[in-house]
């Protein structure tokens, strides 16, 4: 190869290797922007990396958190937005972003929307109460036989 060829290589390898920093995921973005001390996609050793849930594993830690937030302050606060929340009817809250961090077990931090009809008639445009929620969970290691454990959530 010719001097001219490795230099024009180089900046070819260059230039897109500065476009791919430019376009990070959108996951680790979001959850920088709500908790920038995850440092989530930095490339620490240890630290937290942008993950894609399974859909068993979006349910659960989801409806947990859910459940979790309806019980402070907050969650109160927005049910009473909502003449009679029916639960039962509620569908799947849609994650917008997660990280995980292995540990003795795994960290996740999940942002999410959960969407709760105040009628038994939401499915037919009935009213609704709508929250983006950021939650922290553990889940240990299998071999523990310990559930998942919503370590903080709040609303964004």
């Amino acid at each position: 190869m010719k001097l001219a060829q490795i230099i024009a290589l180089v900046a070819i390898i260059a230039m897109l290797t500065s476009a791919r920093a430019q376009q990070a995921p959108v996951s680790e973005n979001l959850v920088n922007q709500v908790d920038p001390s995850l440092s989530c996609g930095s490339g620490l050793l240890g630290g937290y990396s942008p993950t894609t849930l399974d859909p068993t594993q979006q349910i659960e830690y989801t409806y947990l958190a859910l459940n979790s937030f309806l019980s402070t302050p907050s969650g109160i606060q927005l049910l009473t937005n909502c003449p009679s929340p029916n639960l039962d009817a509620l569908s799947p809250p849609v994650v917008l972003a997660s990280c995980s961090q292995v540990v003795a077990g795994t960290n996740y931090a999940i942002i999410f929307e959960a969407t709760i009809p105040c009628s038994n008639d939401a499915s037919a445009g009935g009213e609704t109460v709508s929250a983006t929620l950021f939650t922290q969970i553990y889940v240990p290691l299998p071999y523990t036989n310990s559930p998942p454990t919503v370590t903080s959530v709040r609303q964004l």
